[in-house]
């Protein structure tokens, strides 16, 4: 008893720790368990001999030491870790894979030694099952993912040595086994009957098993259990019945995923799937949809248990694939009616799945819809009846399973706001909201980023396929309210990016799909997304207003996202867009200028602000630049000129901070942008107008400071700029400087002088690369045309 509680103790620890890095090696490839798999694999082996039923002896031993009595659970102890030593990194060769696996092979899975009740044999039986079920799609799993990247996964499982110690150890039961796993799928539907409608039974069949007959399982030599206890049976049956499916429900998961497993990566193995035409179909059509039933039971119950639902998850896109590479028979044929059916039950699964098994959900519908599936569907369906109307069916699930992500990230966000004002609600005024926990846990963060990539990939996999197209209109909406739930700081930069990510990828598909609408002279299609394009629009400069003071850096990347060439019937409304745009952002600006700040951490937060959103709207203007767009680049350069030339040419010292030297060092790289863009009138004005301000501000003395680093980087940053006026508006320039008094004219001479040799301070890499580049020779100027 003792060691069952001991074994009990291991599975927890391995089930929470199997994953976890050794935090004391620096290259983060080994495992916590690592410097302990050799105890827990002879640990595992020790309780597995003690109840192997061959090893008992007749009567007992007088060495009371080497006494061995059948113990049940004790052996459903240990099958359960068994099954996860591959899975959990305990065993990594063969040598210890084989060990493990003679110790829980046997020739009768349905355990007719035990002598106790049935209940306790079934599951003796099932973990049994499912441990070698586990062993051996955790081997191919693991073949997978160290195969080299030359390699397709068949030929890294043909030659890994996990597999291969796993075929080796199996190969004289392998058809047993097999046999044994669909008699407890069989039983698993039976059971199941009793708490939903089982796809895979009708009416005539399950009459017959309402029978008083005890029937009995071919390969297990089992009787069958009876269906589902009803309503109004004795509570003795009601609770036999719920604790049989409680059974099923737990071990089934390995079992199934095995069998898709050796279904599509070894199936010569078996005969069963190579001898007969069509077994394959058959048995993958079966076992498809008692996975099908099996997600849908459980995402009707919320998902009371999630732990083994991956592996159901992982075996439906297995399942389909072993469809499309042994075609043959009805279920050929009824693909494109199962693909829509899996691909329904996986949408369910990860809206109401969480954590991992959300995140597998996810994975299955991806692969569910690879190229290779939709191909054989499309097939299917044209050399079939009704094709219209399963065309329809299947690719309006399509549609509705490339939106899923995205709207699962929707669920996410409003989950988040939820637990921020619960937490709000419950801390109350016990702390300020700058001491508040405002920051997402790492899982959380690693979790969202990761559906957000999903969404991501959905959205492209729409805009892919041609007859699903139409649903990336749909994802405006969802991908506004997504902007608008992360542009705060509880969110990490990492889930920020991903979702600039999503919105381009939403935004260029939409305007991808009205080009090719406007091509074909749809009105109607047009119609719904000019809309859907014009109230994205309308939302985001509303949004913008509030959230460009509180996260500007984030709030350009998504206006970047707009920043590009659009269909003709959409240009109006992006010019219109964009000049609320230069509005908004001109008149903080604006305001941070004008406004002085009572304290220095509030003008350090302003100076960080406006270096955040200078550097954000340089990316706007810079594609812009690149997509032609000139008459929206015209408004953002006629709006924002004023600010920057009051940013650069302050008349009130040198910055002091690095928040204002960031400023001004992104208002100086907007400038020479600017001035690239001007013609040679509303260029020399412009020189004329500023030069003599610049320097008047190289005239003022370095401030006497302890720390002199920040003052002296000025001059290398204003040089950058007047090197700039010189090459680009050089007539201008030479008029500018011949007007300015000789103290000014030699304040800028000195400045230039120092800059082409290189030795002004520069402002960061980016200005320090800069300068060298215009020091070169090719790019000097000749100073003494100005002295």
């Amino acid at each position: 008893m003792f060691q069952c509680v001991g074994l009990r103790l291991l599975n927890v620890l391995v089930k929470n720790f199997a994953s976890a890095r050794d935090p004391e090696v620096a290259t983060g490839d080994a495992y916590l368990l690592d410097p302990y798999r050799a105890q827990l694999s002879s640990a595992i082996r020790h309780a597995l001999k003690q109840v192997q039923v061959e090893s008992l002896p007749l009567t007992p031993s007088l060495d009371k030491s080497e006494e061995r009595y059948f113990y049940a659970p004790l052996l459903l102890e240990a099958h359960g870790i068994a099954g996860a030593c591959v899975s959990a990194h305990l065993i990594q060769d063969k040598v210890g894979l084989g060990r493990i696996l003679r110790a829980i092979v046997t020739p009768d899975y349905g355990h007719a030694h035990f002598i106790g009740d049935e209940l306790t044999r079934t599951s003796l039986s099932l973990a049994n099952l499912a441990s070698v079920a586990e062993l051996l799609s955790s081997s191919v799993a693991e073949a997978i993912t160290q195969k080299d990247a030359r390699d397709d996964e068949r030929r890294a499982i043909a030659i890994s040595p996990l597999v291969k110690a796993m075929t080796s150890g199996l190969a004289e039961t392998t058809e047993y086994l097999f046999k044994c796993w669909m008699d407890s799928t069989f039983a698993y539907g039976v059971v199941m009957q009793g708490c939903a409608q089982w796809a895979e039974l009708d009416t005539p069949a399950s009459a017959a098993l309402l029978t008083d007959d005890v029937m009995i399982m071919p390969a297990l030599q089992m009787p069958l259990p009876p269906i589902g206890a009803a309503a109004n049976a004795p509570a003795a049956a009601l609770s036999t019945s719920k604790e049989l499916r409680t059974l099923y429900k737990r071990y089934w998961p390995r079992i199934v995923n095995a069998m898709a497993t050796l279904e599509v990566y070894l199936p010569k193995t078996v005969s069963l799937c190579s001898t007969q035409e069509g077994n394959i179909p058959k048995w993958s059509s079966a076992l498809l949809s008692s996975a099908v039933f099996h997600v849908n039971a459980n995402a009707r119950d919320r998902m009371e248990d999630e732990g083994d639902l991956p592996a159901v998850l992982r075996s439906i896109p297995l399942l389909l694939r072993a469809l499309v590479e042994n075609p043959g028979g009805s279920s050929s044929s009824n693909f494109p009616v199962l693909l829509t059916t899996a691909l329904r039950t996986l949408i369910l699964a990860s809206k109401r799945c969480s954590g991992p098994a959300q995140i597998e959900a996810l994975k299955a519908i991806f692969s569910c819809l690879s190229r290779e599936n939709l191909a054989f569907a499309r097939e299917m369906m044209n050399s079939g009846d009704d094709q219209d109307q399963r065309s329809t069916d299947l690719f309006d699930t399509v549609a509705q399973a490339g939106l899923c992500p995205t709207e699962v990230v929707c669920q996410l966000c409003d989950a988040t706001e939820q637990t921020r004002h619960a937490r709000a609600v419950s801390i109350g005024s016990r702390t300020t909201g700058s001491r508040r926990s405002s920051v997402a846990c790492v899982e959380d963060t690693k979790h969202m980023t990761e559906i957000v990539q999903f969404a991501t990939k959905g959205i492209v996999l729409l805009h892919t396929t041609e007859e699903a197209r139409h649903g990336v209109v749909s994802s405006l909406a969802m991908v506004q309210q997504i902007i608008c739930s992360v542009a705060g700081d509880y969110h990490s930069s990492s889930v920020k990016s991903a979702v600039v990510t999503l919105n381009r990828a939403s935004t260029e598909s939409v305007l991808a799909l009205a080009r090719a609408v406007e091509t074909r002279d749809s009105a109607d299609s047009l119609t719904q997304i000019k809309s859907s394009v014009r109230s994205c629009f309308e939302f985001l400069a509303e949004w913008l207003k509030v959230d460009v003071h509180t996260a500007p850096g984030f709030s350009m990347h998504i206006v970047a996202n707009y920043a590009m060439s659009f269909p003709t019937c959409l240009q109006a409304d992006a010019e219109r867009f964009h000049n609320e745009v230069t509005e908004t952002t001109s008149a903080m600006l604006g305001e941070q200028i004008a406004r002085g700040a009572e304290d220095e951490d509030t003008k350090k937060q302003q100076h960080a602000a406006s270096a955040e959103l200078l550097r954000g709207l340089h990316a706007v203007v810079t594609k812009l630049v690149d997509v032609h767009q000139t008459s929206i680049l015209n408004r953002y350069l006629m709006a924002l000129g004023p600010s920057l030339v009051e940013i650069v040419a302050v008349r009130n010292g040198y910055p002091e901070t690095p928040a204002k030297l960031d400023e001004l060092d992104q208002a100086e790289g907007f400038l020479r942008l600017l001035t690239t863009q001007l013609n040679d009138q509303h260029g020399s004005a412009f020189v004329h107008m500023l030069l003599p301000r610049l320097a008047t501000v190289l005239s003022h003395p370095t401030p006497t400071v302890v720390d002199n680093t920040i003052p002296s980087q000025v001059p290398g940053i204003l040089a950058r700029l007047l090197l700039c006026f010189a090459q680009t508006h050089a007539a201008a320039f030479k008029e500018a400087v011949a007007a300015m008094t000789p103290t000014l004219r030699g304040v800028l001479e000195t400045t230039l002088r120092l800059a082409l040799t290189g030795s002004v301070p520069a402002a960061g890499t980016r200005g320090h690369s800069s300068l060298q580049q215009v020091s070169s020779p090719a790019a000097k100027l000749d100073l003494s045309r100005y002295n």
